[in-house]
């Protein structure tokens, strides 16, 4: 699991002491004269003794209790549009073998390219856990129309997740992956909607986890709510899976993560 993390540098204090003397001049001293003396006079010269300055500081000196981050904190609720790099998900591979498929930024989308048969590729964005979120996607197929195109919420490498489909034939599910008994999926909805664009066209896929409900939205459309109990903290993600043909190719314009 990729995790960020801070660094921090601890303030130091500089302590600069300060040394030195002076003499004081003495008084003259004058001597009383005997009658049959001539007077004088004894003058004592004071001497200046060197005093050693304060050294200035070369640099500002912290405060004792100042930290310096390093690195800047990942957001908990954004919209990731693919102009960079991958370093705060986490690739999970459930079914196949890794190397048939290719997942990459470009041209500030997230390509999924599967090219074999019975792939499961999940992306999980690793700094935080959510309870209730709300997630969407923009995407778009460019291949076969037999796949699954995901989005997961309260993911537990332990105790399992949910997970929202929709194919590009028109058909969507809602499971539960038990990794406690069942170790697989449970099927908690599947149906149809004319709402999904079928074929190589845009789809805008929206999941709600909230409480014990679980909703799939499709093209702002709401396509079903079901209700489920056992999961309620977890990672979120994405994914893309193949079936019987391939290559499935999908691209994504931008995930988001919002609070319901």
């Amino acid at each position: 699991m990729k995790i960020k993390k801070w660094v921090f540098i601890a303030a130091i204090t500089a302590l600069v002491s300060v040394g030195g003397s002076a003499c004081a001049p003495a008084a003259a001293i004058e001597s009383t004269p005997q009658p049959t003396q001539t007077p004088y006079v004894i003058v004592v010269t004071p001497t200046a003794a060197e005093v050693s300055a304060t050294p200035e500081p070369t640099e500002p000196l912290a405060a004792p209790d100042a930290e310096t981050p390093r690195g800047e904190e990942p957001p908990k609720y954004f919209r990731e549009e693919f102009d960079g790099g991958l370093d705060d998900f986490e690739q999970i591979l459930w079914t196949g073998r890794f190397g048939k498929d290719k997942i990459y930024t470009e041209d500030g989308k997230l390509k999924v390219r599967l090219n074999a048969m019975y792939l499961a590729p999940y992306l999980t964005y690793d700094p935080y856990t959510y309870t209730d979120v709300r997630l969407e996607v923009s995407a778009e197929n460019l291949a076969y129309n037999d796949n699954h195109i995901t989005l997961v919420c309260r993911y537990d490498e332990e105790l399992g997740w949910y997970e929202f489909n929709i194919s590009s034939n028109g058909l969507f599910r809602i499971n539960y992956y038990d990794n406690t008994l069942v170790k697989g999926h449970v099927k908690l909805w599947n149906g149809g909607s004319n709402d999904i664009k079928m074929g190589r066209q845009i789809n805008k896929i929206t999941a709600e986890c909230i409480g014990t409900q679980l909703s799939l939205y499709v093209n702002d459309v709401l396509l079903k709510t079901v209700e489920h109990k056992d999961l309620r903290e977890g990672r979120v993600g994405l994914g893309v899976s193949s079936f019987n043909q391939f290559p499935v190719n999908v691209d994504f314009e931008y995930f988001d993560i919002s609070q319901p």
